[in-house]
């Protein structure tokens, strides 16, 4: 699946667990028992994934908290964001084509 800015997303409970640990998320991926960490300013939005956001709005968010480049942020989320869901972590809304 291809994301997009406007792709809605949410860490897919169904098949990940997570947990704060200082300033980095823990995250389980439930289909292998494998642990990776998220930190910085994705670890900074993880709460927006868990409720469920988009691309667009976590960089508008990660731009405003740390003044970073947008462009940057954006390309950076896609490839995360693709990631994980590739390893079924994140979830993506089905749009509605009509």
């Amino acid at each position: 699946m291809s994301i997009t800015e406007s792709t809605s997303l949410r860490v897919n409970a169904d098949s990940s667990r997570w947990r704060k640990v200082g300033e980095s998320i823990v995250v389980m991926d439930l289909s292998n028992s494998a642990y990776f960490s998220v930190d910085g300013s994705v670890a900074h939005v993880w709460a927006d994934l868990v409720g469920g956001t988009t691309i667009d709005s976590l960089a508008t968010k990660i731009v405003e908290e740390f003044d970073a480049d947008r462009d940057v942020v954006v390309t950076d989320l896609v490839v995360l964001c693709t990631e994980l869901l590739r390893r079924g972590v994140l979830a993506a809304a089905i749009e509605d084509p009509t």
